[in-house]
């Protein structure tokens, strides 16, 4: 069976650098944004700030998975974003031939990821969609932490962090 896990946090916490680094550790990265950004119609809802509706986030992420050759792990980032999702997940992993085994929140204040955005080049990280964004975080994701605790599933990463240390600490977390 195939290792998935999930990384979690607001934009600018992290999730797609550390990604990328567990990716040259032999992890296959899903980015739900960068799924979204290729498919111009869905584009849309990350230059607003909002979500894309979950039945096409959902069919894009099942897709990426079911071309992903097992056992090679995958680590999933920005998906899922909201309860609903998330129980979609748990509905059809397994018919992937794949077990969820952590979910790693990336924890930083809002300060934090505000200027880490302001390195950052896409064209969806503008001012009014990064606030939404954030706001979308707050409402419709965070509940996930109590969802995935519940499971015990979920592992808090300070990722106020220099990279390097955040990368560490993931390892050390997915080698327990």
């Amino acid at each position: 069976m195939g290792q998935i896990i999930i990384l979690m946090g607001p934009t600018g916490a992290g999730k797609s650098i550390q990604a990328e680094f567990l990716a040259a550790h032999g992890w296959y990265h899903i980015s739900s944004g960068e799924l979204l950004r290729h498919v111009p119609a869905d584009s849309v809802y990350l230059a607003s700030g909002q979500l894309a509706p979950s039945t096409e986030v959902e069919r894009l992420v099942e897709e990426a998975i079911r071309a992903v050759e097992i056992p090679q792990p995958i680590v999933l980032d920005g998906f899922p974003r909201t309860i609903d999702e998330a129980e979609w997940l748990d509905t059809h992993v397994t018919s992937w031939g794949r077990e969820l085994t952590g979910v790693i929140l990336l924890d930083v204040s809002e300060a934090t990821a505000l200027a880490r955005l302001q390195g950052r080049r896409r064209s969806d990280d503008n001012a009014a969609a990064v606030a939404q964004k954030r706001i979308a975080f707050d409402h419709e994701t965070r509940p996930l932490v109590e969802y995935y605790q519940t499971k015990r599933l979920l592992h808090l990463l300070d990722g106020e962090q220099n990279v390097d240390a955040v990368g560490a600490e993931l390892l050390g977390i997915l080698a327990s």
